[in-house]
């Protein structure tokens, strides 16, 4: 059935279709008025991180059935195959192998239920199972070594972990391409979103306590040497989340807001660009409760919106939204319950998992994942030309 394309926020009319099917809200701002085809297929229960590997297969980490579904570019599925405790983020490396991150019951370790990495190969056969962290929460990022990172919450959702080394703490855990443990480098408090630079740089997103500052257990963003060392600690906004470079370096941190409101506030919804040097930019308005961000090649800035709060009809609806590389809404399209993640691939293409109700399925409030055709600028971009993601390269 094809979308209903509706124009910037008509709340109202979207109110009334809502129910029924997915609707574009398009052109917002200036972009595109013509509205991509869209497709929903069946993924898992629990969608949340999703990978694209060198055959445009899509790999979703689906958190309610702990397993990974694999689904060819046409949305066949391919393959279920056995994850951890609560799989969230995923990666895949240059020869293919999938690294999928289990948030797990706190506790470090390979055994059932235990927070940790699994290394699953091109066709699903689980290679290896390695400890990293307390609450490992969806960041993970492959540099230009293969070596794959981590973050760990080290703290169960809503509160802010201590930053630290020792097993609890918040922290980044490093695997080789083998998967041993060749370091722990401290970030700030709940380090969620993770970006590596051309230079090798780690930039961090912590979410800490909701308050924007430098304390220990505030909300701000990290960037690390590629050994680890500190190089700063800057402010972004409330409860950082998604964290992604553009082709100028410079770095877009998603703020899912203590209060949830789009806005400017110290404490709303929004995105701020911050320099490579970690002064800010600029901070613009996208949707409510925002979660992950994805940056084509042409610059151009994707942002999901409404995850854990389901669908509604105000501002803080489901959606993905995408802005030009200085901040303006383009286009916002409306998407299934609680979009989490999203990958691009080498078309254009635009994959949104969205987190749903737990039951599987193409309804509005089901989990699955959604591809908007030819809806982005170009491929997912990366700084530099590495293991990560070899299908968007």
């Amino acid at each position: 059935m094809k979308p209903y394309v509706l124009r910037c926020n008509r709340y109202l009319a979207l109110s009334l279709f809502l129910t029924v099917v997915p609707l574009v809200l398009s052109g917002c701002g200036g972009g595109s008025s013509s509205a991509p085809a869209i497709n929903t297929y069946v993924a898992g229960s629990g969608c949340f991180g999703n990978a694209i590997d060198s055959d445009g297969n899509i790999w979703v980490a689906n958190g309610g059935n702990n397993n990974v579904t694999k689904l060819s570019p046409d949305g066949k599925v391919i393959g279920t195959y056995v994850a951890g405790a609560g799989p969230i983020g995923i990666a895949i490396d240059k020869s293919g192998n999938v690294w999928v991150e289990n948030y797990g019951n706190g506790t470090p370790g390979t055994a059932l239920g235990n927070s940790n990495v699994m290394k699953l190969s091109p066709s699903g056969v689980i290679l290896g199972t390695y400890a990293t962290g307390s609450y490992p929460a969806g960041g993970i990022a492959i540099d230009v070594a293969g070596n794959v990172l981590v973050t760990n919450w080290g703290a169960v959702s809503g509160t802010a972990g201590t930053p630290g080394t020792a097993p609890g703490n918040s922290n980044i855990t490093v695997l080789s391409p083998s998967g041993d443990n060749i370091g722990t480098y401290v970030a700030g408090s709940s380090p969620g979103g993770i970006a590596i630079d051309s230079a090798g740089n780690i930039w961090v997103a912590n979410k800490g306590d909701g308050t924007p500052g430098l304390g220990t257990t505030n909300s701000n963003v990290t960037k690390l040497g590629p050994d680890g060392t500190p190089l700063g600690t800057y402010i972004a906004g409330s409860y950082p989340e998604g964290l992604a470079i553009d082709p100028a370096g410079n770095v877009w941190v998603i703020n899912k807001g203590k209060n949830g409101t789009p806005g400017l506030g110290k404490l709303d919804s929004n995105v701020t660009k911050l320099y490579p040097d970690g002064n800010v930019i600029g901070t613009y308005v996208i949707g409510s409760l925002p979660e992950i961000v994805a940056i084509d090649s042409a610059g151009h800035v994707w942002v999901t919106n409404g995850y854990n709060r389901g669908i509604n009809t105000g501002p803080e609806k489901s959606s993905v939204m995408e802005l030009s590389p200085s901040g303006t809404v383009l286009n916002t399209y409306a998407t299934g319950n609680q979009p989490y993640s999203i990958a691009i691939d080498k078309s254009g293409n635009l994959w949104v998992t969205n987190f749903g109700d737990g039951t599987a399925g193409t309804a509005l409030t089901n989990s699955n994942i959604q591809v908007y055709r030819g809806a982005a600028t170009g491929p997912h971009y990366f700084p530099y030309s590495g293991p990560q993601w070899p299908g968007a390269e």
